[in-house]
């Protein structure tokens, strides 16, 4: 039987709607999951796909009231589940709790904030878990970075989940890109793992981040990671369980010029790795797709998709299976 990478993708549409949409095409079509005169999925303050509970897909969105303190800011939280193979909304859901103001995901029913705090002018990276059910506990702010130098801002990067252990790239020191762990509910983190000593957040212009990945494709204990150092995309497998890196690898057929945003991508079969999005700007309005798929014999991206949009929009990314 032959076999393709499906995407499911939160697209909006000119009237609001949501779609699930392939690289190459479409495998339904589009399917309405909020009405436009749903202000509490169309005027909020992020809209996203995600899996609260494991193995099911939900629809986010939320506001936050801001705090003199961020890491306390007030957040309403509503979201609808998915029917996995038709995309209905099988139940409705809203929760209401403190985190911080930065970027929130979900897992275990646990509203999930990492955040860059100071304390005596030395910033490290914390992680804040919000209970989203009752009979679920707060493990409390838990403090991942271990910096000790006031002239050096950490920074959170990429972020992969196995199970219940968060996996978090981030900006460690000088040229250093770690990755360290913690389990959602639990109060303490993993040992950190350096990825590059190479490395710098200032890349070619752009701002330079380390993309992570995890799917069955990897087995039980092994992350995909892509960044780009001096304007050459580069990946590693990474052995979570040995904490080990294999030695970074260019990727070929990468050309930074075109390729603006690149992820790493895993899915639940054998494939995994880059997906490449390029996006003209106006007059020229575009968007490019390119992958590197190791387990499909395609050993450098390849163009797989050239659409014309006004405006070109791509809202989120979201990895399910094979057929």
């Amino acid at each position: 039987m032959q076999k393709s990478l499906i995407a499911i993708f939160l697209a909006l549409a000119l009237t609001n709607t949501f779609a699930d949409y392939s690289v190459q095409n479409y495998v339904k079509s589009p399917v309405e999951v909020a009405s436009d005169n749903e202000t509490i999925y169309t005027n909020s303050n992020f809209l996203t796909l995600a899996s609260i509970t494991s193995g099911n897909i939900y629809i986010l969105s939320g506001n936050s009231t801001p705090n003199a303190n961020v890491t306390a800011s007030s957040w309403s939280l509503f979201y609808r589940q998915l029917n996995i193979k038709t995309l209905a909304v099988t139940q409705n859901s809203t929760a209401y709790f403190t985190a911080p103001v930065q970027d929130l995901f979900f897992c275990n029913n646990y509203a999930v904030g990492l955040n860059v705090d100071t304390d005596n002018n030395i910033t490290n990276l914390r992680v804040y878990q919000s209970p989203l059910v009752s009979g679920k506990t707060s493990p409390g702010r838990i403090q991942l970075s271990n910096n000790n130098n006031s002239n050096f801002l950490v920074e959170p990067m990429g972020i992969a989940q196995i199970g219940n252990i968060i996996y978090v790239s981030y900006y460690a020191a000088s040229n250093t890109a770690n990755i360290t762990s913690f389990t959602v509910g639990a109060t303490s983190p993993g040992a950190p793992l350096i990825l590059s000593s190479t490395f710098d957040t200032a890349n070619r212009g752009l701002t330079n981040t380390v993309s992570l990945a995890w799917g069955e494709s990897l087995g039980s204990s092994q992350l995909f990671a892509t960044w780009q150092e001096a304007g050459v995309l580069k990946d590693a497998i990474i052995n979570v369980s040995k904490g080990t890196v294999t030695t970074p690898t260019p990727v070929p057929g990468f050309d930074y010029t075109t390729q603006q945003s690149c992820k790493a991508f895993a899915t639940d079969s054998k494939f995994y790795g880059e997906f490449c999005l390029g996006i003209g700007d106006y007059p020229n309005e575009y968007i490019i797709f390119w992958i590197r798929t190791y387990g499909m014999g395609n050993n450098a991206l390849i163009k797989i998709a050239n659409y014309t949009t006004t405006p070109p929009r791509l809202k989120v990314l979201f990895h399910m299976g094979h057929t």
